[in-house]
């Protein structure tokens, strides 16, 4: 009866060490297939990390100039045009030649912006070159944004 119980037992622990070798042979197998998987993930993040893009200040986006899925490379330097100062706006104007003999700055303007209500907003004559004159002023509207048609009108009398 010993010898039988002796049997037995060894023939549970011999099925036990070959479950035991199987386990750890399984658990190896997963363990390389977490190293590969990890590896994936490594070389994926690398990716996606290569087409972030982080602003380098705060404001809002008016052109992005590419094509989705396109490259970007660092030459590309105009790629985002970010308006950073949303409350100091300008308008540019090409005034007739006589009016533009006129215009000096400093002197008070009232820009009008297409689809905004109210009265205008004040601003002044800020530069005149050429053919054009700069008109600054100072925008409390955070729907007013660049790129918006406008009307100016100076007082040239």
């Amino acid at each position: 009866m010993a010898q039988s119980e002796h049997s037995t037992l060894n023939d549970v622990a011999t099925r036990s060490e070959e479950r035991a070798s199987r386990l750890l042979k399984d658990l190896d197998a997963a363990k390389r297939v977490l190293e590969e998987k990890n590896a994936a993930l490594e070389e994926v993040k690398g990716q996606l990390g290569n087409e972030e893009l982080h602003a380098p200040v705060d404001g809002v986006v008016l052109s992005r100039n590419g094509a989705v899925g396109e490259q970007v490379s660092l030459e590309n330097k105009d790629f985002i045009q970010i308006a950073t100062q949303l409350s100091q706006l300008e308008v540019v104007i090409d005034p007739e030649p006589p009016v533009l003999k006129v215009l000096r700055p400093g002197q008070p303007a009232l820009v009008i912006a297409a689809d905004q209500a109210g009265d205008g907003l004040m601003g002044e004559v800020k530069e005149v070159n050429n053919h054009q004159a700069v008109i600054a002023f100072n925008n409390p509207n955070p729907s007013l944004k660049p790129g918006m048609t406008a009307q100016v009108r100076i007082k040239t009398k």
